[in-house]
């Protein structure tokens, strides 16, 4: 046999290397298969799909956001509206209940009024019985 010179066993050498390197690369994704993982790129692949759903995702928060900043607003408004008719019921009601009272008021002075006359009424009237019985 002859004897190899260094660039012959440099080159044997970096073929063996190579191909080592391959046959743990081919051994590799064999267990990978065997435990049940995915290809490399079927991960880079869900990745870029889980990436694209959690945009997606974000951007419908940020309309359902702005939906419910524009829907409180209209409640809001809504609110002011029904607090302001409240108020202005409330002061018809209390400008109603007002003249009630004075109408009350008004009347029990004049039924004492008239009680009073009665009163007087009939003490004449009892005065003129004991005049005409005497």
């Amino acid at each position: 046999m002859s004897e190899p010179s260094t660039w012959q066993a440099i080159g044997w050498l970096a073929v063996a290397l190579f191909s080592l390197a391959g046959g743990i690369n081919q051994v590799t994704k064999l267990v990978d298969r065997w435990r049940g993982h995915p290809p490399a790129e079927t991960l880079k692949a869900s990745a870029d799909e889980l990436t694209r759903r959690v945009s997606a995702l974000e951007e419908n928060a940020q309309e359902a956001m702005e939906r419910r900043r524009a829907m409180h607003g209209k409640i809001d408004a809504v609110e002011s509206k029904v607090r302001a008719d409240v108020k202005q019921d409330l002061g018809n009601v209390y400008e109603r209940l007002n003249s009630v009272s004075q109408s009350i008021a008004g009347l029990a002075r004049d039924t004492e009024h008239y009680s009073r006359q009665m009163a007087h009424i009939e003490a004449k009237l009892d005065r003129l019985i004991e005049r005409s019985h005497s």
